[in-house]
């Protein structure tokens, strides 16, 4: 289907046949899994070991996340312009972390 500006919708299977759109897909997939994981257990594991005892102190153990991942986007946005560092690097190197992280 065509829109007013000329452009047409591509179907999801069709951009999954692209190589590097799969690999993107994947990779988005794996890095955003941690949260699937973490979530169920991470309370639990936090109490057992004791550092977070009450429901207040899981909660910020949780928000710790978010905050990086708010604070650190628009750095690694900065860096990964090709002016600068460029996006494949980048991405190397966020795929690099998250391996090392699990």
């Amino acid at each position: 289907e065509k829109h007013e500006d000329g452009e047409r919708d591509v179907p999801l299977g069709d951009l999954l046949r692209n190589p590097q759109i799969l690999l993107i897909a994947v990779a988005s997939v794996l890095a955003n899994s941690d949260y699937a994981f973490l979530e169920p257990t991470l309370g639990d594991h936090a109490k057992a070991l004791g550092i977070a005892t009450s429901p207040d102190s899981i909660g910020l153990l949780f928000s710790v996340s978010s905050v990086c991942y708010t604070i650190s986007c628009p750095a690694i946005g900065l860096l990964s312009d090709r002016s600068r560092i460029g996006p494949r690097p980048m991405i190397y190197a966020g795929l690099l972390a998250q391996a090392i992280g699990f």
